[in-house]
């Protein structure tokens, strides 16, 4: 790893310009004009391409860190995805749907590979244990950063979206903005010292969460909570203090019936995560999208249909599950993709379990996951964490965490 004072100071501010325009999505809200009526967009790239620029800055600084970066797992998966992808747009060639543009055709190409380009460039910024601590604890500010826009956008709907009774913040989309301050929690804790930060985090994040009415989100926070006490992290008789004292003010002072009566929070939306989680008009609109992608992969179960499948139906707007999404783009190989990520990412570590976990429910409920910088930014940290840090195996430290806890630390 380089200890390089000035590939360092090249690093450094740039991992922390990535959280700061990328991760919480300001670029993208510039870019597009949040919630005005603004007819011309900009580039919502720029930032992506300087990321380019930095990389190649640092390996002319440090010839070593391209060996080191072609050495990790993460980077012979990406190379894989690519000739994954590269395979599909073929097959969309001589197959492609009537009516398309051909900038439309390939411009969905496009977009992929530049994801998967800046997760690498994001793996080559934060590949050194100083740059990823600092990272991280950017991600921590730029999670509470989140979570104040979202109480903010759900007070006063329409200051940064359309959404009305949803936040969505800079991010433009409430489930959007959900995952990524889930995935923000699940990386920031793990920056964290001191338990009860932790769970002040923990539940702050959760406030932020809850006000996008996003079920795929609130599943996935789950996972994390379930994770960090099952590894000792967080005190389940102190979470469930704050959350009992929390609900004990939400029936004192009638706070759901004064949000219905300010038309802050539509009628339609409490049912989303109680009586109809799975039964409302969206939930069902997903299984049918299922269910037609399930017949586009049994159509073509070994070569797929090609690239981008379900973006060019017209009645659907995509499958809106990444699993479904790949078996009927590439065929049965293509469900094989998300694994081998994880598994090229992969550590023995309860914040890592955390972390796969809930890429694993976004991923059965979008099929944007690799259109999200905070995904991609996500990604990197998880790559280059396995790579610079373990958990080291402490007798002591073991024996005063629960037994479950022992599923999530390795030895070294």
């Amino acid at each position: 790893m380089t200890k390089s004072p000035l590939v360092n100071s090249v690093r450094t501010p740039s991992a922390l310009l990535l959280i700061a325009l990328e991760f919480t999505s300001l670029v993208r809200f510039l870019a597009e004009g949040g919630a005005t009526s603004r007819t011309i967009q900009r580039s919502r790239f720029p930032v992506v391409f300087a990321a380019y620029g930095i990389c190649a800055l640092i390996i002319a600084l440090d010839l070593k860190s391209a060996k080191r970066f072609l050495e990790k797992p993460v980077v012979r998966w990406a190379f894989a995805a690519l000739i994954l992808f590269t395979w599909g747009m073929l097959v969309r060639v001589f197959n492609a749907p009537a009516g398309i543009d051909d900038y439309d055709l390939f411009r969905l190409f496009g977009l992929r590979v530049n994801a998967i380009g800046f997760l690498r460039c994001c793996t080559m910024i934060f590949d050194d244990p100083g740059v990823l601590q600092i990272t991280k604890r950017a991600v921590v500010v730029a999670t509470l950063v989140g979570v104040v826009l979202n109480i903010y956008d759900f007070m006063l709907p329409g200051t940064f979206t359309s959404y009305t009774g949803r936040a969505a913040g800079l991010y433009g989309n409430p489930n959007v903005s959900g995952i990524s301050l889930v995935l923000g929690c699940a990386i920031g804790l793990s920056a964290m010292r001191r338990r009860r930060w932790q769970e002040a985090f923990v539940l702050v994040s959760f406030i932020g969460v809850l006000l996008t009415f996003s079920r795929e989100s609130i599943l996935a926070f789950g996972c994390v909570v379930l994770g960090a006490s099952l590894a000792g992290q967080l005190s389940l008789r102190r979470m469930a203090v704050a959350v009992g004292v929390g609900a004990a003010l939400f029936v004192t002072f009638n706070i759901g019936h004064s949000l219905l009566g300010e038309k802050i929070v539509s009628s339609e939306l409490w049912p989303r995560l109680t009586s109809q989680f799975l039964s409302d008009s969206s939930a069902t609109g997903r299984i049918q999208i299922a269910e037609k992608t399930l017949d586009a992969f049994e159509a073509a179960p070994l070569l797929g249909q090609g690239f981008e499948t379900t973006r060019y139906w017209t009645e659907f707007q995509g499958s809106h599950n990444f699993f479904l999404s790949l078996l009927a783009d590439h065929g049965i190989i293509g469900i094989l993709l998300i694994p081998a990520l994880l598994l090229s990412i992969g550590r023995r570590s309860w914040d890592f379990y955390a972390f796969a976990a809930v890429f694993l429910v976004w991923c059965l409920f979008s099929h944007n996951v690799f259109d999200e910088a905070s995904a991609l930014i996500s990604l990197a940290i998880e790559a280059v964490e396995s790579h610079t840090s373990q958990v080291a195996y402490d007798p002591k430290a073991a024996a005063s965490r629960p037994k479950a806890a022992s599923l999530f630390y390795g030895r070294t």
